[in-house]
């Protein structure tokens, strides 16, 4: 009986180099496919407002649609608007209906590892929060100031800035009122939930003060 001799295959050293640059490109190509599909779910409204209800619960007058919602590991932040749009701005129809939204509200939770960043987080959390929207960048502050209110069951300091929010291309200016505020809550883990909250419109004081007093963390 005769046994055949199996030749074994040793790849040149450029084979290996083809080998293992494939096998790059198709693990890069997987992950560049889970990243564009992360970032296209980020933009599916009943997605960002189930996100942003699993962070706080909110009660917008008229009602709410989600914007976006991101969810990476322990972190998680959303944007939800109301769907009234303040009479001003109702014909800029060329302009996304989240920038001209009577009430904008971002929302956060950041999980908290250490007491140096429950100290450093609120400036860093309030300056991402309330610059993430381009809108923002046609706010005019005025007037700032600081409130004591409750957030989540704890009392908090608020920053409240008011101004005008600038359409200059539209050449439309429409009053506006920001307020900025963190908690750092201890649960089953410890988050510091944040929320910048932008209400445009003449009734922005009331509406603000209703749409910001409605704010319970989920736990």
């Amino acid at each position: 009986m005769t046994s055949e001799k199996i030749e074994q295959f040793k790849p040149t050293v450029w084979e290996g180099v083809a080998i293992a640059a494939g096998a790059v490109l198709i693990v890069t190509t997987a992950l560049a496919g889970l990243w564009l599909k992360a970032f296209n779910n980020s933009f599916d409204p009943e997605r960002a407002e189930a996100i942003a209800k699993s962070l706080i619960t909110y009660d917008i007058p008229g009602g709410s649609r989600g914007v976006i919602g991101v969810n990476i590991g322990g972190s998680k932040t959303a944007f939800v608007t109301s769907k009234a749009i303040p009479p001003e701005l109702k014909d800029l129809t060329q302009l996304e209906a989240s920038n001209r939204a009577e009430v904008q509200l971002w929302l956060a939770r950041v999980p908290v590892r250490k007491e140096t960043d429950a100290e450093d987080a609120p400036e860093r959390a309030d300056k991402s929060l309330a610059l993430s929207s381009g809108a923002q960048n046609g706010f005019q502050v005025t007037a700032r100031r600081t409130e004591q209110q409750y957030f989540c069951g704890h009392l908090v300091l608020v920053r409240i800035a008011s101004g005008q929010m600038n359409f200059t291309d539209r050449g439309v200016s429409v009053p506006a009122l920001l307020y900025d505020a963190s908690v750092t809550i201890d649960s089953l883990t410890r988050n510091q939930y944040q929320v910048s909250l932008l209400v445009l419109g003449r009734d922005r004081e009331t509406k603000a003060r209703k749409v910001f007093n409605s704010l319970e963390c989920k736990l």
